[in-house]
């Protein structure tokens, strides 16, 4: 029990009751309406209830006398438990905080933890487009299909990535580093359309349409 102030110049049997008195308060509820004993190896507490008391104690019994209580004595060489409770350190901070480890965000985690594959969806044909860029529609085989298929995987990666970082967020894991990743992915799709050709214009318009309709 930590002793502060004037509690410091306390006598025994006055330090003895204190603590019992802190002890029952902050279990009162517990006790209230049972009857419990106060084991205590300061034989002169036995006599709370009757003996002539301090003021201090006084003031402290009157505390206690509306619970059904019994105080015995026990030598404090039989009553090791609470001997050896009673010199436990006090609110003292723990030599260890708080331990993290580094645990980076990688595609490989994000795809384990949701089902979701963090690369892009396979295109049939796409080993033939250079640079990965939206090739088709120089060659003239763009179709509003193709357009759609793209529209769908961007929302997609939006819808999931928002839902990837809440889950991440709440543990405790750092998403910027896939956030930026997604992010260049899916500004260099949009790129690939917008630099292409002339030819590529009317297709690029009709994308961003069609990317405003299914989101």
């Amino acid at each position: 029990m930590v002793k502060l102030g004037p509690e410091k110049s306390y006598h025994t049997s006055e330090k003895e009751c204190l603590a019992i008195l802190r002890g029952v308060e902050a279990y009162r509820p517990y006790l209230a309406n049972s009857h419990f004993t106060v084991v205590t190896d300061h034989s002169a507490l036995t006599w709370l209830k009757s003996a002539k008391l301090s003021s201090a104690l006084e003031r402290w019994a009157l505390k206690l006398q509306d619970l059904n209580y019994d105080i015995i004595h026990r030598p404090g060489k039989i009553n090791v438990v609470a001997d050896c409770l009673s010199r436990r350190p006090y609110n003292e901070a723990p030599t260890i905080q708080s331990v993290s480890t580094a645990n980076p965000t990688t595609d490989s985690r994000l795809e384990s933890g949701t089902g979701f594959d963090t690369d892009h969806i396979s295109i049939s044909g796409s080993d033939k487009l250079p640079d990965g860029s939206l090739a088709k529609g120089l060659l003239g085989t763009a179709t509003m299909g193709d357009v759609n298929l793209l529209a769908s995987y961007i929302n997609e990666i939006n819808k999931r990535t928002r839902l990837m970082a809440k889950a991440l967020e709440q543990h405790g894991d750092h998403v910027s580093s896939f956030m930026s990743l997604v992010d260049k992915r899916t500004t260099n799709l949009i790129d690939g359309i917008q630099n292409n050709s002339v030819e590529l214009l009317a297709i690029a318009n009709k994308f961003q349409m069609s990317l405003e309709n299914t989101q």
